[in-house]
């Protein structure tokens, strides 16, 4: 799924509100690449970030991400930043994010599903990126199961109450909620999966997009220590 560009209206707030640089990184996907073909990306792109000092400020590195971005994002934060020195990534934004691949479709239910991800999908994804279910509880994978000491000092989790993953990240929200770092988590009320991605203005998944993105930029700023442009 080339998805690669659809994160650039969030991407470009962030940017240009705050003043930072932005990169819009891809990873490889399964069943082509399965894991850790989608890790070791992210990990190529710390290692560009870390080797050029003169163009980035290494002390202050956000993450983000949504769905399965999310779970590359939440890695990154965690066992990956865990090998850097010298980058210190400071905060993460989430959006609807899986936390959890080790948990079987089946038992990712909301009460009130909207437009959810069928099961049969979910499936076909974990099987063509992790083939081997052994090895689906590895922190690489799963970042549920990672050492809550490695993720960073500010995180921001969006979750939709329409969302079969959102229990998941509310549960990883929660434990890492636990008095060692700022955890600012948001259920979305009457909200699906990807509910940022093209909603008509003025409809109440709009409200909610331009509500998020405006509380995602002020939190990276505050992580980061940014002071925000004003309009």
């Amino acid at each position: 799924m080339p998805n690669l560009g659809l994160d650039h209206e969030f991407l470009t707030k962030v940017a240009q509100e705050n003043n930072m640089l932005v990169l819009d990184a891809d990873y490889r996907k399964g069943p082509e690449c399965p894991f850790p073909a989608a890790i070791n990306d992210a990990e190529d792109v710390m290692k560009y970030v870390e080797s050029h000092p003169e163009q980035f400020d290494l002390t202050r590195v956000a993450f983000s991400g949504g769905s399965s971005g999310g779970v590359v994002a939440l890695v990154a934060a965690s066992s990956l930043r865990a090998r850097f020195d010298t980058l210190h990534v400071r905060s993460v934004v989430l959006f609807y994010p899986g936390t959890d691949l080790d948990e079987a479709p089946e038992k990712k239910v909301v009460p009130h599903p909207i437009k959810p991800i069928p099961h049969k999908l979910l499936h076909m994804f974990y099987d063509g990126y992790v083939p081997d279910k052994e090895m689906r509880k590895d922190p690489l994978v799963s970042p549920k199961f990672a050492d809550p000491a490695l993720f960073p000092s500010s995180m921001v989790i969006f979750t939709c109450s329409g969302d079969v993953l959102a229990p998941e990240a509310k549960e990883l929200a929660k434990v890492l909620d636990d008095g060692t770092r700022r955890v600012t988590h948001m259920e979305l009320e009457d909200a699906p999966h990807g509910y940022d991605k093209g909603p008509a203005e003025g409809t109440h998944l709009w409200e909610l997009k331009e509500q998020t993105y405006g509380i995602a930029v002020k939190e990276i700023a505050e992580a980061l220590s940014i002071q925000i442009q004003q309009e």
